[in-house]
């Protein structure tokens, strides 16, 4: 999903670059979703899920995972813990990152 934001890449001649603004412009939408997530974390201990759309997910996971402090994990891992099933809960995959009991 991420190539078809870059294909604009193409677009231009000479000292035009249109396509190269459109892709600057996607990963500056991509550095500010960045950066309100960063923002809503007050805490180590403190946990954020993120449900976005699949074409931010690769360059989000990249951007996230570069920052000091930061762990993130697949969310299906997350839901998965937080559904019950007849044999318990499953187990806690947060248990032991940042700040976790």
């Amino acid at each position: 999903a991420q190539r078809i934001y870059l294909a604009p890449l193409r677009v231009g001649a000479d000292t035009s670059y249109p396509g190269a603004t459109v892709a600057a412009r996607w990963y500056e939408r991509n550095l500010r979703i960045t950066s309100n997530i960063l923002r809503v974390i007050d805490a180590p201990s403190d946990r954020v899920l993120v449900l976005i759309g699949a074409a931010h997910g690769p360059i989000l996971r990249e951007l996230l995972e570069r920052v000091p402090g930061v762990r993130v994990v697949p969310t299906a891992s997350v839901l998965r813990f937080m559904c019950v099933d007849e044999s318990g809960p499953s187990p806690d995959p947060l248990k032991g990152a940042r700040g976790s009991p």
